[in-house]
């Protein structure tokens, strides 16, 4: 995936595999992607991050990037999702969707929480009421 071209039309799955806040820059703009945490950005851009974060973990542990040390970190970043976009503004959509969040809790994207979420709110905890 190293060598794609940068302005394709796919959402990518980009995955922060660092225990440290990574902030990428697009476009003039800051992402800040928390440790862990997945989002999902258009090709080129989660690209350029995973490259971005590959390389500062590399000079962070005093090492030199090379494409041969820079692919794990890569690899670790980068998820393809199956499907091409057919315009920008639907990618755009497309990417609102995939990010769209509900709880940080449980990960719902719906309007309700999942069953094992802390946040669920069971009948019985009110005495029957509704």
């Amino acid at each position: 995936m190293l060598e794609k071209e940068v302005f394709s039309k796919k959402a990518v799955a980009f995955t922060n595999p660092t225990d440290e806040v990574f902030v990428g820059v697009w476009d003039k703009e800051e992402y800040k992607i928390k440790p862990n945490q997945t989002i999902y950005l258009p090709e080129g851009m989660a690209v350029k991050f995973a490259k971005d974060l590959a390389i500062k973990e590399l000079n962070k542990n005093g090492q030199l990037p090379s494409k041969f040390r820079i692919k794990p970190i890569f690899e670790k970043c980068i998820t393809d999702e199956d499907e091409e976009i057919e315009n920008e503004t639907k990618l755009e959509v497309e990417i609102e969707n995939k990010n769209r969040k509900f709880c940080d809790e449980c990960d719902s994207k719906g309007g309700r929480h999942k069953k094992d979420c802390p946040k669920n709110i069971k009948e019985e905890e009110f005495g029957g009421l509704k």
